[in-house]
Parts: C-alpha cells; structure tokens; sequence
C-alpha cells in the first residue's frame, strides 16, 4: 500500500467515526433530549434510514433485502413525521416479501390509518408529492391493493374483498383492483354469476384477453362459461 492509498485509507476511517459519533449523538439526543429537541433528531434519524431502505428495496424485496429493510426501518414505524405514513408502508411490503402476512397487514394498515390522519396528512402531503413524486391518493390506492393481496393469502377473504372495494371507490379505471374482488368472492364460494359481474366491470379498463386469462387462473374448471360470457 502506497501512501496516497494510506492516506486515502485514513480519511475514509476518520469520516466514518465522525459519522458514527453523529448517529450516536442524533440517536442520545433522540431518547433522552427534551421534547422538541428529541422529537426533531428522531425525525432526522428516521428520514436518513428511510432513503436508505428505499434504496435498498429499488434492487427488489426478496430475502436479503428485505431483512436489511426491516433492520433499517423497524426502529422509525411509531415516529412522528411527516414520513411515518411512507415507512410503514415500506415495512409492510418487507413484510410481505418474507411471507409474515399478520406482520405484513399491521404496518400497512397504520399506513393506510396515517392516510386518513389530518394532523398526519398536513405534511406528510407535502413530503409524498415534492420529494416522493406521489399522490396520497395513488399511496392510498397501493395500500389497499397490497392488502387485499396480503389478505387473500392469509386466508381472510371478507377483508380482501372490502380493501379491494374501497380501491375500486377511489379509483374504478384501474383493473386490478377488480381481479382481487374477484379473486375473493372465488375464495369464497360466491356464485359464479357474481365473479363474471365484476370481471365484465373489469373490461371496462382493462384488455378483455386479460380479464379472460383471469377468469382462467381463478376459476379453471369454469373456462366455457367465460369463453361465453365474454363473446
């Protein structure tokens, strides 16, 4: 090792423990500061490991990645700020990428709680839409799929079909949101008249072809019957 490596060497050590001895302090004045103090450095801590988590899930949440997005975030899910809605939404989706469904819908649902949280929503729309590049409409959307998809897979049928309602209220040209209806009311036992009701509000907004290859994955004993259905 040449002396510009040692030198080099010795800077990027010396900047880590500066950055070490700041994330010490920040997380000190975090628990033990006074109210407003305290609050405040929480708020930065949490921010900092957020766009860290972000990044990390923009490789994908499979394993690895979504423990490092939980180890990041799981100590920010209660923080007041402006980002609490967008980090238990960040967790909720680890969550799932783990196959821990109760875990999964918890956080997704304190989301989805902060969304409809006015003294949350204050600011918190602000960050989504200038930082984020997000809609709380489109977030709220997100959620509701995601846990309709969540809940389907835990087996809790009622709940997946009444998030998947409520994204077809807020947004009816969306189509998937009438898959996962569909996909419950399949779960359930429902007459097929009822699941052919709401893939034709399906073709709508989505390509027919699609909604038929639907129909096959939820119901495959019932393919004539689509084939009819849909001319």
């Amino acid at each position: 090792m040449d002396w510009k490596q040692r030198l080099r060497k010795a800077a990027e050590s010396a900047a880590q423990r500066v950055t070490e001895g700041a994330e010490r302090a920040a997380r000190y004045v975090a628990d033990h500061g006074p109210a407003g103090i305290g609050d405040s450095a929480a708020e930065m801590l949490a921010e900092r490991d957020y766009r860290r988590a972000r990044a990390v899930a923009e490789s994908g949440l499979q394993g690895a990645t979504a423990r490092q997005v939980l180890e990041l975030l799981l100590p920010h899910w209660r923080v007041e700020g402006n980002l609490r809605p967008l980090i238990n939404r960040l967790i909720g989706r680890a969550y799932e990428a783990r196959d821990e469904l109760g875990p999964a819908a918890e956080h997704l649902e304190y989301a989805l709680a902060d969304l409809h949280d006015f003294a949350v929503m204050r600011t918190a729309e602000r960050v989504m839409v200038e930082q984020e590049g997000l809609l709380p409409r489109d977030v709220e959307w997100d959620l509701l799929i995601t846990l309709a998809e969540v809940k389907l897979k835990d087996g809790r049928y009622d709940d997946c079909l009444r998030h998947a309602r409520d994204a077809v209220d807020l947004d009816p040209r969306r189509p998937l949101a009438f898959y996962w209806q569909a996909a419950a009311l399949a779960k359930m036992g429902r007459p097929i008249e009822d699941i052919g009701e709401v893939l034709l509000r399906a073709c709508r907004c989505a390509n027919p072809d699609v909604v038929l290859q639907w129909s096959r994955e939820l119901m495959p004993d019932h393919g004539e019957w689509f084939r009819r259905m849909f001319g």
